[in-house]
Order: structure tokens, then C-alpha cells, then sequence
């Protein structure tokens, strides 16, 4: 078997290639995407395409490992930083454990050709080892989990039968801390964080599954519902403005849209003005850890790698 590794755009891919990637990723992550989603996906974002490291076998793709270019405000600047995500090789063709690496050392590449020289990832626990070790990519930090119970009969007692008394009960606590919180000015100035106009809005937020909060005076929230060991998780994506006003005011927006549909609301992030309703997960009980990395093809910057720089939530990755 002959392999090989070669960096393509988007763009520059052929229907039979986008079929390849479609069906190899859906078979190594027993997923069921459809090709107009991995179009969406790489493609939009500002540059118009992503990079992908794809990994061929007698010329057929049999890995890939994919960077999507986002904006950023960096220190007061616009700046394109380099999501990487979807990496994969086919089980049988997992050989030589420097595949990956070569991947993703050919996006790296190839993405200078842009002026991207700045990486981040969120990798799954058993990736971190080799992205960590391998790929040399850097630790910024671990993202906590925060959670509203809503349902909290289903999240007790395994059961629904008190549904709508726990409805109740987390609507009314929820707007009480509303009006606590309406008049709070607080809110937190990051360095670095995502740079968000409409068109990105469009098109970070183009599935259906996305549910909008219109939060007043310019501000909103995206969030979106997932079945997670039969429990309903509504994940808030992104507020516009972190601040203990706006995202009280998103949790009751959301509680009011969507109650009666979900068990609980997640927040993952960074949070420096936390709601004292929205309770910080121990790291004892979180399911999995979120260790956030970043890779700089350039030279360790150690502003980029201070966690304390960031303002994160799910927005910047593609894990919801």
C-alpha cells in the first residue's frame, strides 16, 4: 500500500474527494452527517474554505485532519487563528503514529500561505496525549463546566413525573435572578475573543438545530438542545456580552422558549461574571475534561498561551 500526504482548501476538492471525507469521518466517529454539512462546515467562515491534511492510500483517503479559519480580536487587532478538529485515520491504515502529525504539519504549511500561524484545538481525552506529546502543541487551560438544572426531578430521581413543578420552580428562580441582575453594568474584557458580525453569525449558526435569544439592546444567544444519556442538555453556545446581566437573562430567555423541553442548561467556557444561579460543575464530576491547547508555527507566545487572555465558549469550537 502506498501512502501519502498532501494539504488541499476546500476549494480545491473534488466532488469524489468530498464523498471520501464524508463517509470516512461518519464511519470513524459512527456519526451520519450529510455532504451539505461538511460543506457548510469548511466553508463558511471568512476565508471562504478550511485546509485539510488528508491522508491518501493507493489514492484513496483513508485519514484527514481539517484547521477552520476564524477571526479573532487579538490585543485589539483582527487576526485569523486556525481551529483544528476532525482528525482521523481509517483503523486499518493506523500504522505509523506519525501520520497526524505529518497531517497536520501540512495544514500548518499551507496555511501561511494566509498569514495564519496560530492554532487552537480542543481535542477529546484521547487525543490530548498525542497532540500534547507528538504534535507539540502547548496547554492554555482546562474550560469549566457551568449548569442550571431544570428538570430536577429527571436529575434526581431518574424520573420526568414532577416535570412541570420542576419547570415551575426553575422558571420562577430564574427570573428572579433576572431582575437581581438587571441593573449589573460588570462585564468582562478579554484579549483575545472571537470577533462575531452577522456574517458570522450566519454562518457559524446556518443549522436549524441552533436556537436564537433575542437579549435586547444589540445583544443575543445562541444555544442548542442535545440527548446526552437520556438527558436533554440545551448548551449555550455564545452570549454577546459575558456579563452576569445578559447571561441571567439568556438562561431565563431560554427557560421560557424551551423549558419544558430540557433536563438541564450547560455553559462551558471561561467565565469571569458568573450568575451565582449558574453553578460551577466540581472537577470531580465533569464527563469529560476539556483541555484547551493552542500551536503557534511562529514561536511560543506567552499571551496567547494565558488562559486568563481568553473569552471562551462553545462559539470557538465545533463541539456543539
Amino acid at each position: 500500500m502506498a501512502y501519502k500526504i498532501i494539504s488541499k482548501y476546500s476549494n480545491e476538492l473534488s466532488i469524489a474527494e468530498w464523498l471520501e471525507i464524508k463517509d470516512s469521518f461518519n464511519t470513524v466517529f459512527e456519526k451520519d452527517f450529510d455532504l451539505n454539512y461538511f460543506e457548510n462546515k469548511y466553508q463558511l467562515n471568512p476565508l471562504g474554505f478550511s485546509c485539510h491534511g488528508i491522508l491518501y492510500c493507493d489514492n484513496l483517503i483513508v485519514g484527514s485532519f481539517t484547521v477552520i479559519p476564524r477571526k479573532y480580536i487579538f490585543f485589539g487587532e483582527s487576526k485569523i487563528i486556525g481551529l483544528g478538529c476532525d482528525a482521523y485515520i481509517l483503523k486499518k491504515h493506523r500504522i505509523n503514529e506519525f501520520f497526524l502529525k505529518e497531517m497536520s504539519d501540512s495544514v500548518v504549511s499551507r496555511m501561511s500561505e494566509f498569514n495564519v500561524d496560530t492554532f487552537i484545538s480542543l481535542p477529546n481525552p484521547n487525543a490530548y496525549k498525542y497532540w500534547k506529546i507528538l504534535g507539540k502543541w502547548k496547554d492554555i487551560g482546562v474550560l469549566d463546566y457551568y449548569i442550571y438544572p431544570v428538570n430536577m426531578s429527571k436529575l434526581i430521581l431518574g424520573k420526568s413525573f414532577l416535570k412541570h413543578l420542576s419547570f415551575f420552580v426553575s422558571y420562577i428562580a430564574s427570573f428572579f435572578f433576572r431582575l437581581v441582575y438587571c441593573k449589573s453594568k460588570k462585564t468582562s474584557k478579554s484579549n483575545i475573543s472571537i470577533e462575531v458580525d452577522d456574517q458570522v453569525k450566519s454562518e457559524r449558526f446556518c443549522l436549524d438545530s441552533y436556537e436564537y435569544l433575542s437579549l435586547g439592546n444589540s445583544n443575543w444567544a445562541f444555544y442548542r438542545i442535545y440527548e446526552e444519556d437520556n438527558v436533554k442538555v440545551a448548551y449555550i453556545i455564545y452570549v454577546t456580552e459575558q456579563s452576569k446581566k445578559y447571561i441571567s437573562k439568556a438562561i431565563f430567555k431560554l427557560i421560557s422558549q424551551s423549558g419544558l423541553k430540557i433536563d438541564m442548561i450547560l455553559y462551558i467556557g471561561n467565565l469571569k461574571n458568573k450568575p451565582i444561579n449558574l453553578y460551577k460543575v466540581p472537577k470531580s464530576k465533569e464527563p469529560r475534561r476539556m483541555k484547551f491547547i493552542g500551536f503557534s508555527s511562529v514561536s511560543d507566545n506567552p499571551e496567547f498561551l494565558n488562559l486568563d487572555n481568553w473569552d471562551l465558549s462553545l462559539i470557538s469550537f465545533d463541539n456543539r
